[in-house]
């Protein structure tokens, strides 16, 4: 397993678009990514797309609150 910020570090310069999302590592699961401001902030990108599965998950990610998972 290799840290994103060692990622980053790498090859920042030839990221251009960040697709964010949270899962459990086994599934694909979008969930909210509540914590997403550090990877922003750290991403230099043009462009930071964030793959949600709802409407609520959306509203958690801006106001920073986890919320269940939805179906």
């Amino acid at each position: 397993d290799t840290d994103w910020r060692e990622f980053v570090e790498r090859f920042g310069e030839r990221i251009s678009v960040c697709h964010l999302h949270d899962n459990d590592g086994i599934n694909d699961t979008h969930d909210p990514l509540t914590d997403y401001r550090s990877i922003v902030d750290t991403i230099d990108t043009t462009y930071n797309v964030f793959e949600m599965k709802s409407t609520t998950d959306i509203e958690a990610c801006l106001t920073n609150e986890p919320t269940t998972p939805q179906d």
